[in-house]
C-alpha cells in the first residue's frame, strides 16, 4: 500500500482517510487492514481504529470479516441519494431556523443551528454525518453563487412559493455536479 502520510493534528487520520477515499487515492473496492492503513499513515493502529468507526458511519468504508475493510464505491447514484436525504433534512431544519441566523449570512452558524433545531437525535446525527462528509469533500470549493442561490431558495421556501420544489431539486443537481466535478479533478479525469 502506498504511503499516505498525515499532518499531526486532532482528527488528522479521519481527514487523511476521507481525502484518500474521496479523491480515489484509495480506489473504491480496495480491501485493506488496520495495520496496512496505520503503516501507510505513519501512525499506530488505535487512531486508525477510531477513524474507521467514523468512516463506516459516514458510509466511506465497509467492514469485512477478519478485521479487513473495503473502500465504499461512491457511485453517482449513491451521492445522489446522500444529497437527497441531506437536502430533505436541511429543508425541514431551515424552516425552523430563526430568521436572524439566515440574514447573518454565516454559513457555519446556519449549519450549527440546523443541528440544534432538529427534533430527534437520530436526525441530528444523520445530518451531522452527511454534512461532515460533504464538507470534507466539497465545501471549500463551492463557489459564492451557490451560496447566494441557497439564500434565495430559503427565502422562496419561507414565502411558500409554488416553484420552490423545482428550485430545491435544481440546487441538489448543481451540488451533485459540483461534487462529481471536484471528485473527477482529484482523480485526474474530467466530468461533462
Amino acid at each position: 500500500m502506498e504511503y499516505i502520510g498525515i499532518q499531526k493534528k486532532n482528527g488528522g487520520v479521519v481527514e487523511a482517510l476521507q481525502q484518500a477515499i474521496l479523491s480515489g487515492q484509495i480506489p473504491a473496492g480496495t480491501e485493506m487492514t488496520q495495520n496496512e492503513l496505520a503503516e501507510s499513515l505513519g501512525v499506530s493502529r488505535m487512531p486508525v481504529r477510531e477513524a474507521l468507526m467514523i468512516l463506516e458511519y459516514q458510509g466511506l468504508i465497509i467492514r469485512l470479516p477478519n478485521n479487513r475493510i473495503k473502500a465504499a464505491d461512491l457511485t453517482e447514484e449513491t451521492l445522489r441519494q446522500i444529497l437527497a436525504l441531506g437536502a430533505q433534512l436541511e429543508r425541514q431544519a431551515m424552516r425552523a431556523l430563526p430568521q436572524d441566523a439566515m440574514l447573518a449570512g454565516d454559513e457555519m452558524l446556519q449549519h450549527r443551528t440546523l443541528r440544534t433545531v432538529l427534533p430527534y437525535p437520530l436526525h441530528r446525527k444523520l445530518l451531522e454525518s452527511i454534512q461532515e462528509t460533504y464538507i470534507a469533500f466539497a465545501v471549500s470549493a463551492r463557489p459564492a453563487p451557490v451560496n447566494d442561490r441557497l439564500a434565495r431558495l430559503l427565502m422562496l421556501d419561507r414565502q411558500g412559493s409554488p416553484d420552490v420544489l423545482d428550485a430545491w431539486n435544481t440546487y441538489e443537481e448543481e451540488l451533485l455536479h459540483l461534487i462529481l466535478t471536484i471528485r473527477s479533478q482529484y482523480a485526474g479525469t474530467e466530468t461533462h
